[in-house]
């Protein structure tokens, strides 16, 4: 039996099919019984509960033979560390309690950093939670900048002409699909052959920058005087708290891309074979183009 926490999330549901359609057992967590219907009729079995309950997740994971744990993002936490912490807390003592034997955790590139890497800072400490259990065999990937990430200005390219954020458009960084992070994910969870604890970077198929994922995507969508623009940390602060995000969460996400900005959080964002993975930026945005579209 595998247990998926964030069965409905980009990554989580991409892995329950993934080991649905190699016909695994597969236990689905989460809060909406609806949202996780479509994978029970295919064969899942559904807990419904919160993260944050302890002996629910204990529930959910007895005879688990591996977990995918993920700390979910809740933009509209009044204190995202808070939050953080309950959640993570919760799922680590549930895992001990359930005496589940090993965790595909999902982090973030940056989880090395003890300070100044924003919502990524969460993630270390949960890191640092799961190494700390006695007998656990843990992997933790650490995946880069998700493709699907370029989304949230589908609205700004449609009614603007514009890409924007803080980072200097020539600044390079990696960027991954969340189908390969997947694919890594149900790897490890269908073979469990890890032990102790490890660390799995992602980088995705190459770096990039925003002026060249401006091009691609224009090229893609034939609109070739699409633009990236840079935009001040306060005025893209501001604007995810006018779209509904906590101000807690703004702050995070800010001091993340600064770090970025920085070079400190990509310290560790060494390619190799091993950290490479297939999916393009420009097969990411042939399949997204709709999104982009007047």
């Amino acid at each position: 039996m595998y247990v998926i926490t964030g069965a409905t999330g980009n990554i989580g549901s991409k892995i329950v099919w993934n080991l649905l359609n190699l016909n695994k057992r597969v236990r689905v967590i989460g809060r909406d019984a609806s949202r996780l219907q479509p994978f029970v009729e295919k064969g899942a079995e559904a807990a419904v509960g919160h993260l944050e309950d302890v002996e629910f997740l204990t529930r959910a994971f007895q005879g688990a033979t591996a977990v995918f744990a993920i700390l979910p993002p809740n933009l509209n936490a009044t204190n995202i560390r808070e939050y953080q912490n309950t959640v993570g807390k919760a799922i680590t003592t549930a895992i001990k309690n359930a005496g589940v034997s090993h965790v595909v955790n999902l982090s973030s590139l940056g989880a090395h950093l003890t300070r100044d890497a924003g919502i990524v800072q969460g993630l270390h400490d949960q890191e640092e939670r799961l190494n700390k259990i006695r007998g656990l065999n843990v992997v933790h990937l650490r995946p880069a900048y998700f493709m699907e990430n370029i989304l949230t200005a589908a609205d700004m390219v449609r009614t603007q002409n514009m890409i924007g954020s803080p980072l200097d458009g020539a600044l390079r960084f990696p960027a991954i699909a969340t189908k390969d992070i997947a694919n890594v994910a149900t790897d490890y969870l269908v073979k469990c052959d890890f032990s102790g604890y490890t660390i799995r970077n992602l980088l995705g198929q190459r770096d990039v920058n925003y002026n060249e994922i401006v091009k691609i995507i224009g090229n893609t969508i034939g609109n070739k005087n699409l633009k990236y623009v840079q935009l001040p940390y306060e005025e893209v602060r501001t604007n995810m708290v006018e779209t509904g995000m906590s101000e807690s969460v703004a702050d995070a996400l800010t001091e993340m891309m600064r770090t970025m900005s920085e070079g400190r959080f990509l310290s560790e964002a060494h390619r190799t074979t091993d950290t490479t993975t297939p999916t393009s930026i420009e097969e990411f945005a042939k399949s997204v183009a709709p999104h982009f579209r007047r």
